[in-house]
């Protein structure tokens, strides 16, 4: 006994689907037929699928990355109990023109 299924899928790629398939000899629903005996028989998705990865994700990945290897120092700041930043002058003068100048 066999089923119906009702798929919607973006129209360009099931024409290039349909090329590749035809290429092949066979048809949508004995490639769906294929695919759900392949994940039933093993229980899971027959293809991996990942999550993309944001541009903030990729750039707080490197921004690690150079850390790590030293290229990025970091430093510190403190604040006090009135929100106002702690930086010593001498040392990081930069920060503490940021701090006091914005």
């Amino acid at each position: 006994m066999t089923v119906t299924i009702s798929v919607e899928i973006d129209a360009k790629v099931k024409e290039s689907a349909t090329k590749i398939l035809d290429s092949m000899g066979l048809d949508h629903g004995e490639l769906l037929g294929m695919f759900y005996r392949q994940f039933v028989a093993e229980g899971k998705l027959p293809v991996q699928i990942e999550r993309e990865v944001t541009a903030r994700e990729k750039l707080s990945g490197l921004i690690k990355e150079r850390i790590a290897s030293g290229e990025i120092s970091v430093t510190r700041i403190e604040a006090n109990e009135h929100g106002e930043l702690i930086i010593d002058k001498d040392r990081h003068p930069e920060l503490y023109d940021w701090a006091v100048n914005g």
